[in-house]
């Protein structure tokens, strides 16, 4: 039987989602008597959208412009959406 050992690496990954939503939480909290519900709505939405563009363009596509483009046609351009 295969040993599976968890490294630290997938330990981050596995703890760092709950700790993300539980900062959203408290954060929302606090906020929540300064700031109008829709304006926090679009904050929360417009941070996550330019932490996953950060991601997808920086880190997991990298230099390859082609895959950049044709993931952006993927997700922006996609007939069977409309």
């Amino acid at each position: 039987m295969p040993s599976h050992r968890l490294t630290p690496s997938t330990a981050i990954l596995l703890t760092l989602p709950p700790l993300l939503w539980a900062g959203n939480a408290v954060v929302g909290r606090v906020v929540a008597p300064l700031v109008p519900p829709i304006t926090l709505n679009f904050l929360r939405n417009f941070t996550a959208d330019s932490l996953r563009f950060l991601v997808i363009e920086l880190v997991w596509l990298g230099n390859n412009t082609n895959l950049t483009a044709g993931l952006y046609r993927k997700c922006f351009f996609n007939p069977d959406m409309a």
